[in-house]
C-alpha cells in the first residue's frame, strides 16, 4: 500500500511540478519557466503518469522520436535535457535510482548549428562604435540604447524595459530584476 502511494506521488508529472517549483524559487526567469513548463507538461505528456523510478531510456525515446521525426531536432534535444534534469532531481531526492536520459546521448539527430553574425575582432567593433556615436539621424533613445547595450552587455529587452528606480546613481549600479534576465544565474548588478 505504501509503495503504491509513493509511486502515485512520484509520477513524472508530480516530480516535474516539484522540480519547476524549485526552479521558480531559485529565481529562474519567467520566460525560462514558461519554456520548461511547455517542454515538461505538453511535450513530455507521454511520461506524465509513469512513476519516475520506472522510467527507462526507451520510454524517454518514445516521447522524443515523434518530435525528432517532425525535424524539430533542437526541441528534441532540449526536451531530453529537461527530462534529464527532472530525473536527476528525482535521484537526488531518492525517488529514482538513475537518470534514464544518460543512455540517450548521441541517440538523437543533432541539430544544425547556425552561427549568428558577431563582431569578434577589435577593429570592426571600433568601426561599429564610431558609427553609433556619430549617428545623428536616429531617435535619441535608440542611440542611447545602442550605447548602453555595447557598454553594459545587456540584451535589448533588458534595456527596453529599464526603469529609473533600478538605477542607483550613488553606487553606480543598475540592478536588472531577475525576471527580465534570460538566465537568472547571471549576476544582476551591472556597473552603470
Amino acid at each position: 500500500m505504501k509503495a503504491a502511494k509513493e509511486a502515485a506521488e512520484n509520477t513524472f508529472a508530480a516530480v516535474a511540478e516539484k522540480y519547476l517549483t524549485k526552479a521558480e524559487k531559485e529565481g529562474r526567469a519567467a520566460v525560462t519557466m514558461g519554456k520548461a513548463r511547455w517542454l515538461l507538461v505538453d511535450l513530455a505528456a507521454g511520461l506524465a503518469d509513469k512513476p519516475v523510478h520506472e522510467i527507462a531510456p526507451k520510454d524517454v525515446l518514445a516521447v522524443l522520436r515523434p518530435i525528432e521525426a517532425k525535424g524539430n531536432y533542437e526541441t528534441a534535444r532540449r526536451l531530453r535535457s529537461t527530462i534529464g534534469r527532472v530525473l536527476r532531481f528525482a535521484v537526488a531526492n531518492g525517488w529514482a535510482e538513475r537518470d534514464a536520459t544518460a543512455d540517450l546521448r548521441g541517440a538523437l539527430t543533432a541539430p544544425n548549428v547556425r552561427h549568428r553574425a558577431a563582431i569578434v575582432k577589435p577593429e570592426p567593433l571600433g568601426v561599429l562604435m564610431r558609427a553609433v556615436y556619430s549617428w545623428e539621424g536616429g531617435q535619441p533613445t535608440t542611440i542611447a540604447a545602442l550605447k548602453l547595450m555595447a557598454l553594459l552587455a545587456l540584451r535589448p529587452g533588458e534595456v527596453r524595459a529599464a526603469r529609473w528606480d533600478e538605477i542607483d546613481f550613488e553606487k553606480r549600479t543598475w540592478t536588472v530584476p531577475s525576471g527580465r534576465m534570460k538566465d537568472a544565474a547571471c549576476p544582476c548588478h551591472t556597473p552603470a
